[in-house]
């Protein structure tokens, strides 16, 4: 899980990565946004094979909304695969 936190108030687009291991292609990838305790601001869900041949295993979010101190003030991205891999590594992001 990755957090961010927003000190100032605006309106931001945030753009994340998530770098998945391109050679494990079996099954699904999970990723979403959201503010913390409320709904998913962006879900994406996607072939592991199919991620890999389209981007090398890099799975693009973005979300945007009003954030600052006295709005909201972090985002939250969880990822997670249904891979019958055992052991295999968490994803990096960026």
């Amino acid at each position: 899980m990755c957090n961010l936190r927003i000190r100032a108030d605006g309106w931001y687009e945030v753009l994340l990565c998530v770098h998945w291991d391109e050679t494990d292609q079996a099954g699904t990838r999970f990723a979403h946004t959201r503010i913390p305790d409320q709904e998913p601001l962006h879900s994406e869900a996607i072939d592991a094979s199919v991620l890999a041949r389209i981007s090398q295993g890099q799975q693009l979010l973005r979300g945007n909304s009003l954030f600052g101190p006295d709005r909201t003030t972090g985002l939250v991205l969880e990822v997670w695969h249904d891979s019958p891999a055992t052991g295999a590594p968490c994803p990096r992001t960026s």
